[in-house]
């Protein structure tokens, strides 16, 4: 136990990154056998004929949409695992590389807690609780929903290195974040939303509202999502095509962004019956729920200013409603059924 100790007051960083790593693997490595056979599985991997490394393949990724998401890196990475585990192993090549991007992407905000000045246990708690939080199971074990690891994984790595090299004059180490934003956003575009996260984390080491400061780290990520955006049109082959002809009314779209966005807030500070992997894992859960509503309620009474005797407590019953309301109106068709994804963590 002295060595341990003594490793761990030595390599503080190393120390925990390694726990992270044990802890997640010992609770998701099931994962790892798990059929793709959920949903969208279907064309990402077990219809799909294209996924064979050629360049015809890489070309047609980069033009062709899928399921009318613009996401090459994640098809050219189901090609990778083709590549490597041929297809007897495809499938457990496939969750093998959710996991990597996963513990990549948690390991970012690892190091991203440490550069903003948090000690490396409140930075390795933190860490630890989003990488097992029930609600990534979705994430990592849904093999069509490598786009999120992915999306996850180089938008994390862009904020740390951004971060590290903040004060660095050197600019080759200033080119990568803004590369690592536009992998980001050919993973999933909703990377287009990271400049302003990097602007909060500025604003909260400046306090201050100098625009000049902020547009001189910005413009690169800036410059990168409108070259992104200028440019989408003409990369997807055929797609206000597809946009015009597959798309569904506007009350459905709506109606689908009320469902995620309550339902997955109010996933991550209540991990509901149906996401646990096992009874130890469910108390655990419980815990970081209570835990993620405390903090919460903190966070809104110290910025809302102006309602400060709100109660957090109302906000995952809105959330609920909202997602019950958004059920309703599309029809429950978004509706994923989450006791046949996590079936495999309890056995049954």
């Amino acid at each position: 136990m002295s060595g341990l100790k003594e490793f761990y007051l030595r390599y503080p960083n190393r120390s925990w990154l390694l726990i992270i790593c044990v802890v997640f693997l010992s609770i998701f490595g099931r994962g790892l056998w798990f059929p793709a056979e959920i949903m969208d599985d279907v064309l990402y991997i077990n219809l799909n004929r294209k996924l064979d490394f050629t360049w015809a393949n890489v070309v047609y990724w980069w033009k062709t949409p899928i399921l009318d998401l613009h996401s090459p890196l994640q098809m050219y990475s189901y090609m990778l695992d083709r590549l490597i585990w041929g297809e007897q192993y495809f499938v457990f090549g496939c969750h093998l590389q959710n996991y990597l991007w996963h513990l990549i992407a948690v390991f970012s905000l690892f190091m991203i807690g440490r550069e903003l000045g948090m000690r490396s246990a409140f930075a390795g708690v933190s860490a630890l609780i989003f990488a097992i939080h029930p609600q990534r199971i979705e994430s990592t074990v849904w093999l069509s929903e490598r786009k999120d690891v992915l999306v996850l994984a180089f938008a994390m790595l862009s904020i740390w290195i951004f971060l590290r090299n903040l004060n660095n004059k050197f600019r080759m180490m200033q080119i990568i974040p803004p590369l690592l934003m536009l992998a980001s956003l050919l993973s999933k575009p909703m990377a287009i939303l990271l400049p302003l996260i990097i602007l909060a984390i500025l604003w909260y080491i400046r306090r201050n509202w100098d625009w000049r400061y902020y547009l001189r780290h910005l413009w690169p990520f800036l410059l990168v999502g409108l070259i992104y955006m200028a440019v989408k049109s003409t990369m997807v082959e055929n797609y206000a095509k597809i946009a015009i002809s597959g798309a569904e009314p506007m009350s459905i779209r709506l109606a689908i962004i009320a469902n995620n966005f309550g339902n997955y807030f109010f996933k991550t500070i209540y991990p509901y019956v149906g996401m646990h992997l096992t009874q130890l894992f469910w108390k655990m859960a419980q815990y970081m729920g209570i835990a993620t509503i405390m903090l919460s309620q903190y966070a809104v009474s110290g910025c809302v200013k102006c309602i400060p005797h709100i109660s957090l407590f109302a906000f995952p019953g809105l959330s609920f409603l909202q997602s019950a309301i958004g059920h309703v109106m599309a029809g429950d068709c978004v509706r994923i059924g989450s006791g046949r994804l996590f079936r495999i963590f309890s056995g049954t």
